[in-house]
């Protein structure tokens, strides 16, 4: 019996060490396949990022951003269609929590903003005799931003507003990495854990267009850059580097630097809420592609309240 136990160990980390270099390949076409949905996916109603701030002189503004991930990612082929004989996925989960604190002067706004994160990625292949390969992934990282906005033209004040934007965050991060292991194998591994700063930098615009009293409409232009070097710098001794840094590219280049919509307002009760993420929503119903599962969902809320 002891015999036939350790067979079966030594066949399972055989089978690892033999197929460890194609499930590496597997999972990197998976995130491939997750990048591109993402920066292709997008609808042209978008809310702006939570640091859109229009200052709005003598006034606090209280904000908050969620965002919850839930998505599954299937293999594909080239053209874009389910690959139905490949097993593997890629499970993602997790959510990221930004309040956002502004204060508006006459023409200048300053914002100071949290963000605090937690995330995981396991990715799964399964083989004939249940046999099933897994590995996974978290990050969690938290940080403080600061941004100013201000309103450059001031003919565009009363009702409709001009709004450029520049700010930045650093984020203090915690990301650990299994690797490739079969069935219990995997419980008796220590994850790689590297620590490490990563820096965002933004500039933005966006013009508000009050078009009734309780009702506006806000295009918006965003351009943002996770700095990730520190991140590669930190794993260059790490094992499998190649799967630490497709992890970087998961965790923080999944969105496009540039980024734009329009983003519809209605002020009710003191508190303006955006519902441009709710129709792009809508419109997406029928686009997500089949090697595609996504069940995140995300939302902002603001409240002014004048100064005293």
């Amino acid at each position: 019996m002891l015999y036939r136990r350790l067979l079966f160990t030594a066949a399972l980390a055989l089978l690892g060490a033999t197929e460890g270099h194609a499930q590496d390949g597997n999972r990197s076409n998976l995130i491939d396949s997750f990048l591109s949905y993402r920066k292709s996916g997008n609808s042209i109603y978008e809310p702006p990022p939570i640091t859109h701030m229009v200052p709005n002189f003598n006034t606090i503004t209280y904000a908050m951003a969620y965002e919850k991930r839930d998505i599954t990612v299937l293999s594909r082929y080239a053209n874009g269609n389910l690959d139905k004989t490949d097993s593997s996925n890629l499970a993602m989960s997790g959510y990221t929590l930004a309040p956002h604190l502004a204060i508006s002067l006459k023409k200048v706004g300053i914002g100071f903003s949290i963000e605090n994160s937690k995330n995981s990625a396991v990715y799964t292949q399964s083989y004939g005799g249940g046999l099933t390969s897994r590995q996974h992934s978290d990050v969690s990282a938290s940080g403080l931003g600061f941004n100013l906005s201000s309103l450059p033209f001031a003919s565009l004040q009363k009702d409709n507003k001009l709004a450029v934007i520049i700010g930045g965050k650093s984020l203090t991060v915690k990301h650990q990495y299994s690797e490739f292991a079969s069935n219990n194998l995997q419980l008796q591994q220590d994850p790689t854990l590297v620590r490490y700063n990563l820096l965002k930098y933004e500039a933005g615009v966006n013009l508000t267009l009050q078009l009734l009293k309780q009702f506006s409409v806000i295009p918006w232009i965003d351009y943002s850059h996770a700095d990730t070097g520190s991140a590669l710098a930190a794993a260059d001794n790490k094992t499998n580097a190649q799967l630490f840094e497709n992890d970087v590219k998961l965790f923080w280049q999944s969105y496009p630097d540039l980024r734009y919509g329009i983003d519809l307002g209605i002020n009710a009760f003191g508190f303006d809420v955006r519902i441009g993420s709710f129709l792009g929503s809508l419109a997406r119903l029928n686009t997500q592609p089949d090697y595609i599962q996504d069940k995140s969902f995300s939302f902002s809320l603001s409240f002014n309240q004048k100064g005293g």
